[in-house]
């Protein structure tokens, strides 16, 4: 009997050796952090990535993701500087304090001597970051308010809901307003109790949270796009195989483009939903637009025309 067992104990163990390697990896794993809701916009874009990335690498790169709180951004942000395998959904430029020695990083490089973001690249990958994915499209920054906008100078006096990024503060600022620094899921109970007269955020983010229910003046005022990057951890990522590298580069860019096509749907759609319900739309026709010979297949695959250097290709 106890010749049985231990004969019945070695046929399994060659059994299990015999196994194909595959069965014994540890799939490699990235955890992405973002401030969007649970079934929003950033978070659809996501589960792309991560369907694109599951079937391809047939299951040896694994992304979770979660939708986070604004103030996990600022811990991911440290995790990535550690080198961890997070990846981060960061608009720039990045707070001075964010990142050790990087006081260049929160000062906006000069347009006519580089392209903006290829200039941010490259310094981010001094400082130990890298630009997974470039070609994200998080939408206009567009200014709600309880009264209407027309041009920059009506933000005088008023409190305006912002991100922490401070050039975005710098604007409000420039214009005369005072901004005041929330997270997404903050800003509606504060217009609601009056805290702030109004907020600035893509038309996403402000559909997303409800911020609409207390204001019902949203203007474009001739916004600009916002730069907004995912990073992720240079040494974590150097560390894995130049074809994993390649593999997370090519569905990161094709996940953008997934962006760029949902957000044109999007647009539409929660533009039709507003004037619906009467909110006031004001400056939409002179939002900035890609033309059509800037497209590749109907979409533009390098939004901020970076430098196959300064992305994620090893």
């Amino acid at each position: 009997m106890q010749k049985n067992k231990v004969w019945l104990m070695l046929v399994r163990t060659l059994c299990l050796l015999c196994m194909p390697l595959g069965v014994w990896a540890t799939p490699t794993v990235l955890q992405v952090v973002h401030d969007g809701e649970p079934n929003g916009f950033t978070t659809k874009v996501v589960e792309k990535w991560a369907t694109l990335l599951k079937e391809r690498s047939a299951g040896e790169i694994v992304l979770h993701y979660d939708a986070k709180a604004e103030a996990d951004i600022t811990q991911a942000i440290d995790d990535i500087a550690d080198g961890k395998n997070v990846i981060a959904l960061v608009a720039l430029p990045i707070q001075e304090s964010a990142i050790p020695n990087a006081g260049a990083l929160s000062t906006l490089p000069e347009q006519a001597t580089e392209p903006l973001l290829a200039a941010y690249s490259q310094a981010l990958r001094q400082q130990g970051f890298r630009v997974v994915m470039d070609n994200y499209q998080g939408g206009t920054p567009l200014f709600l308010a309880k009264k209407p906008l027309y041009k920059p100078s009506d933000l005088a006096g008023l409190r305006i809901a912002t991100t922490a990024n401070p050039a975005q503060q710098q604007l409000l600022e420039e214009h005369g307003a005072t901004p005041v620094v929330l997270a997404p899921k903050e800003v509606a109970t504060a217009l609601t109790y009056g805290a702030v007269d109004g907020a600035e955020g893509s038309l996403f983010t402000l559909y997303e949270y409800g911020w609409l229910e207390s204001a019902r003046y949203l203007s474009a005022m001739g916004g600009e796009p916002t730069m907004s990057v995912w990073l992720g951890s240079e040494a974590f990522l150097d560390g894995l195989s130049p074809a994993k590298q390649e593999l997370i580069a090519e569905t990161a860019q094709e996940a953008g483009l997934y962006s760029q096509e949902l957000a044109g749907v999007y647009t539409e759609e929660i533009q039709q939903e507003l004037q619906a319900e009467g909110v006031q739309l004001i400056g939409f026709e002179t939002l900035r637009t890609v033309q059509p010979d800037q497209l590749e297949g109907g979409l533009n695959p390098d939004l901020y025309r970076v430098p196959t250097a300064t992305t994620m290709t090893p």
